[in-house]
């Protein structure tokens, strides 16, 4: 076996697990020994692995994201400096670094993909494969919940036997949630815009409903709502946009919809929809307000990383705008959100035949979802929003090699 043949080996299962790990691990903690996850240690093989290659090859491949990216990450590491200038916490400043150092995944990932080649076709197999356990997984616990009969409050006791408390909740209401839920939600997304863009077939169309059946049953807000508009997008990019009239593939999918939702009604805490006024807004709001207070302190350069909010021992807000706000202030905020529009430049750059832009305009209602549901959630400033990020640059990445765009 040639050396090259070894390098593309080593890069093509780097990448799998890489992928499996970020579909199906959620916040990165289910596949774990002690304090070692597997997403740790991909990280460190993935950046030893790129670090050794450059060194050998002196090429590094690039783009406007990949060097955005180098910005943003310089100052991540600038409001690490201001937050110890500030006397703030090193363990503070340590918990808000770590996360963002994740986006040097950004890397490793562009320069590995020449080696490894895996087609868009191949990821999202895998972006399907890992939300149908995921959501299977979820409507089989909720169902044993129910049918057991056992009360919201020892569900939990007995989940956290198995899982890390970090990667799920039970409502009281008895509705589950999981931080992998996102990617179901990326799977229904794009399970739905390749049943407008392309041809549809009853197993997608399957999907579709056992996705949208365990994301309503978790009673998640911010979820259910960005994913309902990031639906509407894609409608009207395919019907309102077309010449053509609406055809009854469109019909069907809206008939599947409706009774998917009307199948998980009586199962699910509709209170959370039409009580705004619950525990957990009124908190929201309050760490909100407290957020803005200390935000006018140091406004353009923000209190650096490791300012805490009094009454909650931490910066890591519901809110990430807020959150990148207080601790990295105006200048801070505008560097994310150049290098979140260049994810958005780049999909809209991607020219596409008629009717065959499924992945396109999937990837354009992600992003949407991603930006829309960080006001609610810490999604886009932490490894779950990054690696979201970093899958939407592979498949770019293979778009502009290709010149191609195929429905699967």
């Amino acid at each position: 076996m040639d050396k090259n043949r070894r390098i593309s080996i080593i890069a093509i299962l780097l990448m799998h697990l890489y992928l499996l790990d970020v579909f199906l691990g959620g916040g990165g903690r289910i596949f774990s020994v002690e304090n070692i996850t597997l997403r740790k240690v991909l990280f460190t093989l993935l950046i030893i692995y790129f670090l050794i290659h450059i060194a050998k090859s002196r090429k590094l491949t690039w783009n406007s994201i990949a060097l955005w990216g180098i910005v943003l990450f310089a100052y991540c590491i600038f409001s690490g400096t201001v937050g110890i200038l500030r006397g703030n916490a090193l363990n503070a400043i340590k918990a808000d670094l770590q996360p963002v150092i994740y986006m040097l995944i950004f890397f490793p990932l562009l320069e590995m993909q020449k080696f490894a080649g895996i087609e868009n076709k191949k990821i999202l197999n895998m972006l399907t494969f890992s939300a149908l356990v995921i959501a299977v997984f979820t409507l089989v616990l909720f169902a044993y919940e129910k049918g057991m009969k056992i009360s919201a409050y020892d569900f939990r006791i007995f989940l956290e036997q198995y899982l890390p408390k970090n990667e799920f909740g039970v409502r009281k209401s008895g509705a589950i949630f999981l931080v992998a839920h996102f990617y179901v939600v990326v799977a229904a997304i794009f399970t739905f815009s390749n049943l407008l863009f392309c041809d549809s077939s009853k197993k997608q169309i399957v999907f579709l409903i056992i996705y949208m059946l365990a994301i309503l049953q978790s009673a998640t807000r911010s979820t259910i709502v960005t994913l309902i508009l990031a639906m509407g997008y894609l409608v009207y990019k395919r019907f309102c946009t077309s010449r053509r009239m609406m055809k009854r593939k469109g019909i069907a999918c809206i008939i599947f919809a409706v009774i998917s939702v009307l199948c998980i009604i009586p199962f699910i805490d509709l209170s959370r929809f039409t009580n705004f006024a619950d525990k957990s807004t009124s908190v929201r709001v309050d760490f909100i307000i407290e957020g803005l207070a200390m935000v006018k302190e140091s406004l353009i350069v923000g209190s650096g990383y490791g300012t805490e909010l009094v009454s909650k021992g931490t910066a890591h807000l519901e809110c990430s705008y807020l959150e990148i706000l207080l601790e990295q202030g105006i200048l801070g905020g505008i560097v994310w959100c150049v290098f979140i529009l260049q994810q958005f430049l780049s999909w809209r750059n991607v020219r596409v035949q008629e009717s065959n832009g499924f992945i396109k305009y999937g990837a354009i209602a992600l992003l949407l979802v991603l930006v829309l549901i960080s006001f609610f959630n810490p999604y886009i400033n932490n490894p779950v929003g990054l690696s979201a990020l970093c899958i939407l640059m592979l498949l770019n990445e293979n778009i502009k090699n290709t010149n191609l765009l195929k429905c699967s």
